[in-house]
């Protein structure tokens, strides 16, 4: 590995976690928050929030 440091793989969401965490943000909770209902990484709902179109 040559002194590499070597970041952990992000976690996949299945479909209905990320069918709730849409819910759930669409309703008006924090990243944070939907982390803590889901047991996930904030940065996990972060990355997939920022993946998903706004229908606004």
């Amino acid at each position: 590995m040559n002194g590499e440091i070597l970041m952990p793989a992000k976690r996949r969401l299945t479909m209905r976690q990320l069918r709730q965490m849409l819910r759930l943000a669409g309703s008006g909770m924090s990243s944070r928050e939907i982390a803590v209902v889901l047991g996930i990484a904030r940065s996990t709902v972060q990355d997939n929030r920022s993946a998903q179109p706004r229908l606004d």
